[in-house]
């Protein structure tokens, strides 16, 4: 029997995806935001019946926050892209309580790029697999306890003792390094940390975040960078000095949001991410469900 209205606890917290880029940051802020974090084992083979999903349902929490998704970089097939993007939010949906909340993850990759400046209700024109993935999965937003926050995000894929990266996001990527690297000056970009997209779900949970509080709610910062500019941020924050060429790709990108919720400039969000970085201990942070 799932928990009743009565049972779900406000200060628990389940986070799907919480060994991924942007769930292990999540699931570990929340926990020293004194939140009691759920996860689970369990992976997700495509239908509604689950032990995943069946473990949202019965968790008693309050919010599930889902980071759980697939990229392109990471080598998997379209299949997975739809089933992890698509499928697997709106079948999240289907096995909610009524009594519990979604914060979903999107992305800026729900726009072609053609010409920036994007609202929260422009047409999704992605022209991609991954694109069109995210965009369907967005659906759920039409829920009022769900809230879709859309941006774009850099981060950690793990965590080294002395602030470095080990991951396969830019990030790692770039700090990983040794000699001149090209930086793209026509794909622009004004997204934000893990970090702060954690301090953002942890502000829509206490009802601070602002007014907005369903639907599709889109985050960022007031700049609009290259990704050039990017680079030379993350050089200087994580004191990384190689060479940044500045590069002109063929095709020009430009999936800048204009946001309604505007977080601190993306330099203060990176120094606090590397601070973050070096002092979080992540071992034995959640109460985990094995499967």
């Amino acid at each position: 029997m799932a928990p009743s209205n009565a049972d779900i606890s406000r200060d628990r917290v389940f986070v799907l995806g919480h060994r991924g880029m942007l769930g292990h940051v999540v699931a570990a802020y929340l926990h020293a935001q004194g939140c009691e974090v759920i996860t689970h084992e369990a992976r997700y083979g495509g239908t509604p019946q689950e032990p995943l999903l069946e473990a949202v349902r019965e968790s008693g929490c309050a919010w599930i926050i889902n980071a759980l998704g697939a990229i392109p970089q990471k080598g998997v097939d379209v299949e997975t892209l739809f089933r992890a993007n698509t499928h697997f939010p709106l079948h999240l949906l289907q096995c909610l309580h009524p009594g519990q909340r979604l914060i979903h993850a999107s992305t800026d990759c729900v726009f072609s790029g053609a010409r920036g400046r994007y609202h929260t209700q422009d047409l999704k024109d992605a022209a991609n697999d991954y694109g069109l993935s995210k965009a369907l999965g967005e659906a759920v937003a039409l829920d009022p306890r769900v809230t879709c926050l859309r941006v774009s995000i850099v981060g950690p894929e793990g965590l080294a003792s002395k602030g470095t990266n080990t991951g396969g996001g830019l990030l790692g990527w770039f700090l990983k390094q040794q000699g001149p690297v090209q930086g793209y000056t026509n794909h622009f970009w004004n997204g934000i940390t893990t970090l702060e997209w954690a301090k953002a779900a942890m502000e829509m949970m206490r009802g601070t975040l602002g007014p907005l509080s369903s639907g599709v709610v889109q985050l960022g910062v007031a700049e609009h960078l290259s990704k050039h500019d990017l680079l030379r941020m993350f050089a200087e924050v994580w004191e990384h000095p190689i060479e940044i060429q500045p590069f002109a790709a063929p095709e020009p990108v430009d999936r800048t949001l204009v946001p309604q919720v505007v977080r601190p400039p993306l330099r203060e969000q990176l120094r606090e991410l590397r601070e973050w970085m070096q002092q979080a201990n992540r071992e034995s942070f959640v109460q985990e469900k094995q499967s």
